[in-house]
């Protein structure tokens, strides 16, 4: 029986941004696998801190369509597949010191397969992103810094 996760809950609510200094928000986070290699994606944010893609999600955009546009903007992918919805919300919640305040993020997260034929030549970088890497599932483990992010990669592996 699958252990049951009391903060996730079916779908995408609005979330706003608050006058009590806790900024909220939405986002879309996706664990990217490479149909022909089976090896995953993930970014250096910073020097050896590795991530899952994600960003966030504005009001007007179309939430599930969003996640292959970004897919192709940060990795230069083109058609990747949604395979699975892993968590349909969850949340996470962080003290930002940089900009003295708490985040709170109501996330989608998603399992995307892409292959190495839809890649394009010239891909954008966001300004964030360092560098892609990609790794096996054991090392994927060992490299992603954000809690939530291992969170995320681990329940994904218990539901395959």
């Amino acid at each position: 029986m699958k252990k049951e996760i009391p903060y996730i809950t079916l779908d995408w609510v609005s979330t706003p941004k608050t006058n009590d200094n806790i900024f909220k928000f939405e986002a879309a986070t996706t664990i990217i696998k490479n149909k022909e290699t089976g090896l995953f994606l993930a970014i250096e944010f910073i020097k050896n801190e590795f991530w899952l893609i994600w960003w966030s999600v504005d009001e007007w955009e179309n939430k599930d369509f969003t996640i292959i546009r970004e897919v192709e903007e940060e990795t230069g992918y083109k058609n990747g597949e949604i395979k699975k919805i892993i968590f349909q919300k969850a949340y996470s919640r962080w003290y930002k010191a940089r900009k003295d305040r708490e985040e709170e993020c109501c996330d989608k997260v998603f399992f995307v397969e892409v292959e190495e034929k839809n890649k394009s030549k010239a891909k954008w970088q966001d300004f964030w992103t360092v560098k892609l890497h990609w790794f096996t599932k054991e090392e994927m483990l060992d490299k992603l810094i954000l809690t939530h992010h291992k969170f995320y990669f681990e329940e994904f592996l218990k539901s395959n």
